[in-house]
């Protein structure tokens, strides 16, 4: 979809034969904080396959944007598991600091996405792991998409046998409001996985949303019948607001009479998903505490901190609109002797608040 209507021109026509021809759709949603996949058929388009991720009592349709690499700078894992494998390394680290053999190093990249947000990037643009490590951006979210694109390959033979891989065609979907080298980058990234361009749509989030909501029954209870599309008469506007791990789009869509939607207001937004409120909680952490505690934290008690703002994430995502009970983050004994140490307690820090 483009601001003015769509309209087909004999390119776009070439290439939707072409993926007509495609027996089945997977698509990639490519998040700041968490990541997932789903696909289906050309058969049953409405039928659509999704992988269940679990951690502890937390169980997603998506799992930590989370790349782990051995000391080779190899993939050694994605999400869930690595997280839980990088968090035993530094355990492990932790028991043998008086060891004299040195153990062999891994590199942990998370939430790396943003550095497509509002930044120049090219083939050679670097992110840093969390231990301050740097590696070329395009290699990272290469493992991530060759993870993605080997998981859809490999559930799509478990659930439906015969699969021809040629017969596969990707969407990757980007946010609306990222420049158009950005999305560049994410399809250079995907061919790198080994997706060929002529099998890869890169798709805007909120158009995405808008698409599917079409479908979504208009009552949660499904006591109805009625689709959201049934809802939305020829000539109206509607508003779409996408809000992700790292950025908010918001949009304008009309539907036309012939059924077609096009965006009337172009895409706006900015850096305000859920890690901005990551981010004020640490920074609410070093108004009370002080910024040396926050900081000690991560750099002597990296376990703890990591512990801590996973907690977090899952309590932040247990608030509902009709929530009225206090929501109890446990703080980590590291963080408490950190405290105690520059602070005389949580006690005495709270008392030196300014009221």
């Amino acid at each position: 979809m483009s601001e003015k209507k769509a309209s087909k021109n004999k390119n776009e026509e070439d290439k939707d034969t072409l993926d007509a021809a495609k027996l089945f759709v997977a698509a990639i949603d490519f998040g700041t904080t968490y990541s997932g996949y789903a696909f289906s058929t050309k058969s049953q388009p409405n039928s659509i396959y999704t992988c269940d991720w679990r951690r502890s009592s937390l169980l997603s349709n998506k799992a930590p944007t989370s790349v782990l690499l051995n000391h080779k700078k190899e993939f050694l894992a994605f999400g869930y598991d690595a997280e839980t494998k990088y968090m035993s390394y530094l355990e492990n680290e932790s028991d043998d600091e008086d060891s004299e053999e040195e153990k062999e190093a891994v590199y942990y990249f998370r939430r790396f996405k943003m550095a497509l947000h509002n930044q120049s990037v090219d083939m050679d643009s670097l992110i840093k792991d969390e231990s301050g490590f740097k590696m070329k951006a395009i290699d990272i979210f290469t493992f991530a998409i060759e993870y993605f694109k080997d998981q859809t390959i490999n559930k799509l033979k478990r659930t439906l046998k015969d699969v021809d891989i040629a017969d596969i065609h990707y969407v990757l979907t980007v946010p609306a409001i990222w420049e158009d080298k950005a999305k560049m980058f994410m399809r250079k990234s995907a061919e790198k996985a080994g997706i060929k361009g002529n099998q890869l749509t890169i798709a805007l989030e909120p158009e995405a949303a808008s698409i599917y909501c079409q479908e979504l029954r208009t009552d949660r209870e499904n006591k109805t019948n009625i689709t959201f599309s049934e809802t939305i008469k020829k000539g109206m506007k509607y508003v779409v607001v996408d809000l992700g791990g790292g950025t908010a789009d918001i949009t304008v869509h009309e539907r036309q009479p012939d059924g077609l939607l096009e965006e009337v207001v172009p895409p706006s937004g900015g850096a305000w998903g859920g890690t901005a409120i990551d981010d004020a909680y640490l920074r609410f952490l070093e108004k009370v505490f002080g910024e040396k505690v926050v900081q000690d934290l991560k750099l002597k008690e990296l376990v703890d901190y990591t512990e801590l703002i996973h907690e977090f994430e899952v309590k932040k995502r247990s608030i509902k609109t009709d929530t009225t009970t206090d929501i109890v983050i446990t703080m980590p004994v590291g963080l408490m002797n950190i405290i105690k140490k520059h602070c005389g307690g949580i006690d005495a820090a709270i008392k030196k608040i300014p009221t």
